[in-house]
């Protein structure tokens, strides 16, 4: 056993260690050399004061930030650290040029990247989404860094590279060609996403032209098998991450809200992640229009104004302040239009891939529940009627889906698909319909048209639409007689409105349909599959059924005449059972 006087001069010792052990390492600290990249933290701290003053909403505070970088610069901060998505200060100074219009923070933004730049700043480095600073003045129209950029040897980065990318993946395949490596060529042909793949995603956070920021992230998912003939490329559920290039709001009735949002990182279920050159090819449902990958909100009717002002603007010589009460009287009409863009989470968008690629992820991607039908429900499908009729008996829409579930269940995967039932047709409706058509608004709860199967009126009526009356998802649901292994049996007629037409004597308008109509089936079948109440589907043909027809005002149908069967379950948001193996259909 120790001795008190030994265990007395080991608490002794251990005292003494106790206070020298943290004294000698700050010692060694502060008399050991500054990391050369970034002493005490300065990049990063002046990556996180560039993103403040890109975001910064208030004029003066921004430019008290640029001084501050600035500072920190001359403190030898590290010029090529990443903060936040990856970006450097670079990154921030080219973003937040975009922001501000005003010439004296735009001069301090271009004397600031001369500076980065002398002091050996990457100027090609990329973001976690691949664009460099480039890629950020390319988005702004002043154009005020691209000079620097450009003498210093700026290029694009990969995600917006895709002319050059292409370029390069042709010229490829030329020099295969001519090599007559024909085994080279079929392995440099085999992309697994080749370039005009179109992909479907659902915004999964909210964006508006307004109170987003340049730079920020933007999140969506995947919400349909994406194929290459009976492969599956991507399944549904798989993460997409991108930014906002471009939010840019309607100031005035002169300038019309922007937005370019780019996704590139596709994450799959194991952890790898892909990128891919994608641009936004449409946004469904939406009043706004896409031009080369920039959604562009609504105009101003200044021309329509022009015409009721130019009168009234005359009485301003004889009624003094009339004319001034007018022009904030266009201001406020202005306001009450909406033109920003406003997106919440749920709004869907197209993509389409510039870029052929290869994915990174051996894991099979997995396709919907595809269920072998027994010869009972083919029987069934087949015995159901083909087109649904106005109520003066005239053929209209063909019908094409068929649900087999419970009410509830029909209810709830409409619910959680973002499906709204509309309202029952009527003065009041008409007239709100009519209202928001003339001011290019959406009227979620839109009343349909009746039409009737075997002389009944439908039992549902569902449509999904974004800001407009003029575009809409939808379809009628009519319960049938008796049931299938106990279950309801639903049929559906289901076409997308893509327009709105106007009668001949100009009396009454109706809406204009995308005359193939499978696009609309799938859509619903992709919809309820992926919510998990429907948990399986099967493709049924049915040789009587028209493969192009006209519907009641005129339109084209053309379809290959099979009928959609989901298979409802009473667990709705459930995974289970909605995705298989990957197949074709």
């Amino acid at each position: 056993m120790m001795s008190i006087p030994k265990i007395a001069r080991l608490r002794r010792a251990t005292a003494t260690w106790r206070w020298a052990v943290p004294a000698l390492l700050a010692a060694w600290w502060m008399l050991s050399p500054a990391k050369p990249g970034d002493p005490a933290g300065l990049g990063k701290a002046l990556v996180e004061k560039l993103r403040a003053a890109a975001q910064e909403k208030k004029k003066k505070e921004a430019s008290a930030l640029i001084a501050e970088a600035r500072a920190l610069v001359e403190q030898g901060a590290d010029v090529n650290a990443k903060g936040e998505q990856g970006r450097t200060a670079l990154h921030w100074i080219a973003i937040g040029a975009f922001r501000w219009s005003d010439r004296k923070i735009h001069e301090d933004y271009r004397e600031l990247a001369e500076v980065l730049i002398d002091k050996n700043a990457d100027v090609n480095a990329e973001d976690d989404y691949g664009n460099t600073a480039l890629d950020w003045e390319e988005a702004n129209p002043e154009e005020s860094l691209r000079h620097v950029l450009e003498q210093a040897g700026a290029r694009r980065g990969i995600s917006h590279d895709d002319a050059n990318r292409m370029v390069d993946y042709i010229n490829g395949l030329r020099a295969l060609a001519a090599r007559k490596d024909f085994r080279g060529l079929t392995a440099a042909l085999d992309a697994d996403v080749p370039a005009g793949t179109e992909i479907w995603v659902r915004l999964t956070e909210p964006f508006h032209s307004k109170n987003t920021r340049t730079g920020e992230r933007t999140k969506a998912v995947v919400i349909a098998p994406v194929r290459e003939g009976a492969r599956v490329l991507l399944e549904p559920g798989t993460a997409v991450e991108g930014t906002v290039l471009t939010a840019r709001h309607a100031r005035d009735r002169f300038t019309r809200a922007e937005a370019a949002l780019d996704f590139t990182n596709f994450r799959h279920a194991d952890g790898n992640v892909t990128r891919l050159a994608t641009r936004v090819l449409e946004v469904d449902n939406a009043r706004e229009t896409v031009n080369h990958g920039r959604i562009l909100g609504i105009p101003f009717p200044n021309r329509a104004v022009g015409r009721w002002t130019l009168g009234l603007r005359g009485l301003g010589f004889v009624m003094p302040g009339f004319s001034e009460g007018l022009q904030w009287a266009t201001r406020g009409y202005n306001l009450t239009l909406g033109r920003e863009i406003d997106y919440p989470a749920g709004v869907e968008l197209i993509l389409r891939v510039s870029v052929p690629e290869k994915l990174q992820t051996r894991k099979p991607q997995k396709d919907w529940n595809q269920v072998k039908p027994t010869q009972a429900m083919v029987n069934l499908v087949r015995s159901q009627p083909l087109r649904v009729k106005t109520p003066s008996g005239e053929d209209s829409d063909i019908t094409n889906l068929l649900f087999v579930g419970a009410a509830e269940d029909l209810e709830a995967g409409f619910q959680e698909a973002g499906w709204l039932e509309a309202k029952s047709l009527g003065v009041k409706t008409g007239f709100r319909t009519a209202l928001a058509a003339l001011r290019q608004k959406g009227y979620e709860e839109a009343p349909f048209s009746k039409l009737l199967l075997d002389g009944k009126e439908p039992d549902y009526e569902y449509q999904k639409d974004l800001n407009t009356v003029a575009k809409r998802h939808h379809l009628r649901i009519y319960r049938r007689p008796g049931d299938y292994q106990g279950k309801p049996v639903w049929v559906a007629s289901a076409t997308h409105d893509i327009g709105i037409g106007m009668g001949r004597a100009g009396t009454q308008w109706y809406h204009l349909i995308d005359p193939e109509i499978d696009k609309e089936r799938q859509k619903i079948a992709d919809d309820l599959l992926f919510t998990g109440v429907a948990t399986g589907y099967s493709l049924i043909d049915r040789p009587a059924a028209p493969r192009k027809a006209g519907n009641a005002t005129g339109d084209e149908l053309r379809t290959d005449g099979h009928m959609m069967v989901l298979y409802l379950t009473s667990e709705p948001g459930g995974k289970r059972g909605r995705l298989a193996p990957a197949g074709g259909f």
